[in-house]
């Protein structure tokens, strides 16, 4: 550093000239003309640094959809939530289906494997089992199957009755149920089974049937000898009396026309 005044170098750290002992003044004298020219600079740079009218424009839009846009991304993952919970919903009564038709399979499997080895304890678990998935007349009357075959009579006629009043036409259920009380001796009760039945479980079992025989003349009195014949659509015999007593009870079996003379 020389000094301003008289040129002389400086030492460091001197504070006045040693050779014409002029003061150094380490802060420069404030001159107008420099500050005024570093503003000017100052200036010109900010405002070439400063966003015009539009970006502030722009800016202040975003701003302002920034709301709406954060309500469409809370609908849209609304959205995706729902549709996830609806699959989700498919897929697990699918999978649940596909384990219950499995299960359903492998129970009514098994009951007829048990049944065939005769092991009816474990075969009416299984058909149990199936029915209480799955309502079903034909697993009913098998599970019924399985009852009689273990001695419960009364219970499996009861599970018969049970098919019967959901499929009126359903002649195995007739089958087994006659079977037992035909078994019994019960013919009465088979009787009453089914003159209570439709038209097409009577043509399948007349046999059994014990209906009213049809004469071949009225009732009434006569002038002359009549033929009398008794007719009956099943193959059973018919019992008849002279004296108005039951034929059930020592009756003549009828076998050919009866000849009533006149009066």
């Amino acid at each position: 550093m020389k000094c301003p005044k008289c040129g002389e170098r400086l030492k460091k750290d001197f504070l006045y000239c040693e050779k014409c002992g002029e003061e150094i003044r380490i802060v420069p004298d404030f001159e107008p003309e420099i500050e005024n020219s570093i503003i000017e600079t100052l200036s010109a740079v900010a405002e070439e640094m400063s966003p015009t009218v539009e970006m502030d424009v722009d800016t202040e839009d975003e701003f302002a959809s920034e709301p709406e846009n954060r309500w469409k991304r809370h609908i849209l993952l609304g959205v995706c939530i729902v549709c996830f919970l609806i699959l989700g919903s498919f897929g697990f009564f699918f999978f649940q289906r596909i384990y219950h038709d499995n299960y359903y399979k492998e129970q009514i499997a098994n009951a007829q494997l048990a049944y065939n080895q005769k092991d009816f304890v474990q075969a009416a678990t299984f058909y149990k089992n199936a029915l209480k998935m799955e309502e079903d007349n034909a697993l009913l009357i098998s599970y019924a199957d399985c009852l009689y075959e273990m001695g419960n009579v009364d219970q499996a006629l009861s599970n018969y009755y049970a098919v019967i009043e959901k499929e009126p036409e359903n002649e195995m259920a007739y089958a087994r149920i006659i079977a037992i009380y035909e078994k019994e001796e019960e013919y009465a009760e088979i009787n009453r089974l089914l003159i209570s039945s439709s038209q097409t479980i009577q043509s399948h079992f007349q046999n059994y049937m014990a209906v009213e025989p049809v004469f071949s003349y009225k009732s009434g009195v006569y002038d002359y000898v009549i033929p009398l014949k008794m007719q009956a659509p099943t193959t059973g015999k018919v019992y008849y009396t002279l004296d108005g007593s039951d034929p059930r009870y020592g009756g003549i079996e009828y076998t050919s026309p009866i000849f009533l003379r006149y009066g």
